[in-house]
């Protein structure tokens, strides 16, 4: 594996605890050279996917909301296509024998091989530590230090694999996707973040995009672009509104944003696709 050029770090804020660092990190599009990992690292995606490509075979992709854990000495490379945040939980091998001695696992390193995590109550400790280092958060040394605690100490009871009530873990109920595709329908024009999407289903933030993907194909990022597109090229073909009010309609940031996101789904601007919807004058 080689790399193309690193990947640029745009911001990064840091905690450093004992035992473990917490790592909020906007990594712009790039790869980042071949090495390995050398401390147990976990890491969320909050913003765009990102690539794992490792040094024995095998290529991964991770989406927004996924969780992975990344072992001391695993040897990968990892490309980012866009700019995205990032949190970053690096641990300390001596805090990881020392939660594995409490709780009288021997050999902690077995328990924690290369793995995308899915447990909903990893999902919902990660979740409170990115609000933690949000826009909102206090970034509390006692707060994020229990919070990690708590993780790791999960992690290594070997729960990942309990049964979740009413089956969550094998994705939406088609009761709640409906919920959530409606609340969708109803609010194009606002901005529609996932978690205010999740909360209609009544799952973590986390959770629920991976479930949502299961359930469609797409992530909810995704599924909004698309039924905002659909609507616009009703909107677009058949009426003569002017662009920037349907743009407004449906919760563009604004024309431009508009026109570069019909680009991507149509191949054409939305003037072109008027143009070619009009019917020919003979």
């Amino acid at each position: 594996m080689t790399a193309v050029h690193r990947v640029p770090v745009t911001s990064r804020e840091t905690l450093e605890l004992h035992g473990f660092r917490v790592e909020r990190v906007r990594i712009g599009g790039g790869v980042f050279p071949a090495n390995p990992a050398r401390r147990l690292r976990i890491i969320a995606t909050l913003g765009a996917g990102w690539d794992l490509r490792l040094a024995a075979g095998g290529r991964r992709h991770y989406d927004h909301g996924e969780l992975v854990l990344l072992p001391a000495w695993l040897q990968r490379q990892s490309s980012f296509h866009e700019s995205g945040d990032n949190l970053m939980i690096t641990v300390e091998a001596e805090l990881i024998e020392r939660l594995a001695a409490e709780i009288g696992l021997s050999e902690p390193d077995t328990a924690l091989p290369f793995q995308k995590l899915t447990d909903p109550t990893v999902y919902r400790l990660v979740a409170a530590l990115a609000e933690e280092f949000g826009s909102a958060g206090h970034r509390g040394r006692i707060y994020t230090e229990a919070l990690g605690y708590a993780l790791l100490g999960h992690i290594l009871r070997g729960r990942l694999n309990a049964p979740v009530a009413h089956g969550s873990v094998k994705g939406l109920s088609p009761q709640r996707l409906q919920l959530c595709q409606q609340y969708i329908e109803r609010n194009l024009a606002e901005p529609l973040p996932v978690d205010a999407i999740a909360a209609v289903s009544g799952l973590s933030t986390f959770h629920f995009t991976r479930v949502f993907k299961r359930a469609t194909g797409k992530t909810p990022h995704q599924y909004v672009l698309e039924r905002r597109i659909a609507i616009a090229q009703m909107s677009v073909a058949n009426t003569t509104r002017p662009l920037n009010e349907i743009s407004a309609e449906l919760g563009f940031r604004n024309a431009s944003h508009f026109s570069a996101v019909f680009v991507e789904y149509t191949g054409m601007t939305p003037s072109e696709y008027r143009r070619r919807a009009a019917p020919q004058q003979l």
